[in-house]
């Protein structure tokens, strides 16, 4: 008898020590750090990881309970962001939909408690940022785990203040390549708007072809800018010479209406 509950006090101890909370630094990609694959529409690599660096804070919170695990990050700029989800990465490009509870630290400052049926690797994040009017799209990846708490709202805590944003069943979500593609509206520019010309063209296309056909643009590649500027200056050359001829033959008109001139006047006297 003793030997049993032995055995189930190790087997106990083992499960709690498996499942005990821990910490790990939180590292924030604006592209996908194994696939490089940005899915964001903005798609400028050096602005994108720098907005979502300043946006979540370095560490995250790992409880379990229940058989669920809670996986708790804290962003900034709270006041910036609206509508918020976060995804949980399967495989092959595949994500699932999280519910989470959402804990108010201050104006600036929230706590997300991710909620999951195994621990996250991996997770995508589609936050709508009020200044920008849309949403921007990328991931958070842990590294370096150890045991504890820094300062994060316990489970328990969280359960009463915060607020409880269930998804249900939500369906599995696939990614594929972007329509935004970099090939498509590249890096030379800053973090896309909504209302960013290089965006409307896909989000509004109907409205930027109407636009292309009352306004039409010509547009030109390097040599045919290059000969159309040599024509010019070949043109202004051109110019330039019939001007001095003219101004040459003037002269010498005058000359010789003045050697007439002269002419005559030696002959009557």
């Amino acid at each position: 008898m003793k030997t049993k509950i032995s055995v189930i006090i190790i087997l106990l101890s083992v499960f709690c020590l498996s499942f005990a909370d821990e910490s790990a630094r939180l590292m924030p990609h604006y592209s996908h750090p194994l696939t490089g694959v940005i899915e964001d529409s903005g798609n400028n690599p050096v602005l994108g990881q720098s907005m979502i660096e300043n946006l979540a804070c370095p560490y995250a919170f790992f409880e379990a309970d229940d058989d669920k695990f809670y996986t708790t990050v804290r962003f900034k700029l709270a006041d910036q962001l609206g509508a918020i989800d976060f995804y949980l990465e399967l495989e092959d490009d595949r994500y699932k939909k999280l519910s989470y509870i959402k804990t108010a630290i201050s104006n600036v400052e929230v706590e997300y408690k991710l909620i999951s049926s195994k621990k996250p690797s991996l997770i995508r994040v589609d936050a709508e940022v009020i200044p920008m009017s849309r949403n921007v799209i990328f991931y958070l990846d842990f590294k370096e785990f150890f045991s504890g708490n820094t300062d994060f709202i316990v489970l328990s805590e969280a359960s009463t203040r915060g607020e409880y944003v269930d998804i249900g069943e939500a369906d599995v979500l696939e990614v594929g390549v972007s329509d935004f593609s970099s090939t498509d509206i590249g890096y030379d520019h800053g973090l896309l708007l909504a209302t960013s010309p290089e965006l409307q063209k896909y989000i509004n296309p109907e409205v930027e072809s109407s636009k292309t056909s009352e306004n039409p643009v010509i547009k030109l590649n390097k040599l045919e800018v290059f000969l159309l500027v040599m024509l010019l200056l070949s043109l202004f050359v051109l110019a330039l010479v019939l001007l001095m001829y003219a101004y040459k033959l003037y002269v010498f008109t005058k000359f010789l209406a003045e050697d007439n001139d002269r002419l005559e006047k030696v002959l009557y006297e």
